[in-house]
């Protein structure tokens, strides 16, 4: 949500709206944020569905020279402590908005067997 509105809001001075959901599809938990904000680029996108699957320290380097990503660097990196490859974060741009959407297996969010 802060990248959101530290990001997507940057340019928009009125009528910005973020969605916020949470919902079981199956065996996962689904956590997914949308926005109205300005489009995110292709290239950051691109960038941030590979570093899902990279190793834990590639993820700290996926942003070099630049003064952001850290955040997801961070978020992706805890799940993937906890969840190792059984997670899925992605976002998805177009001129609507973009959205950012988290899947991580039930049961283990809810720490039963």
């Amino acid at each position: 949500m802060e990248n959101a509105i530290k990001h997507g809001f940057a340019k928009i001075y009125q009528d910005g709206r973020i969605l916020i959901q949470v919902s079981q599809e199956g065996k996962e938990l689904v956590f997914r944020i949308e926005n109205n904000g300005e489009q995110m680029r292709q290239e950051v996108i691109e960038l941030i569905q590979m570093m899902v699957k990279e190793d834990l320290s590639a993820i700290r380097c996926a942003f070099p020279g630049q003064e952001s990503g850290y955040g997801i660097g961070n978020v992706i990196s805890r799940l993937r402590l906890k969840y190792e490859d059984k997670i899925a974060f992605y976002y998805e741009s177009d001129e609507r908005g973009t959205s950012c959407t988290i899947r991580i297996p039930l049961q283990e969010a809810w720490g039963s067997s």
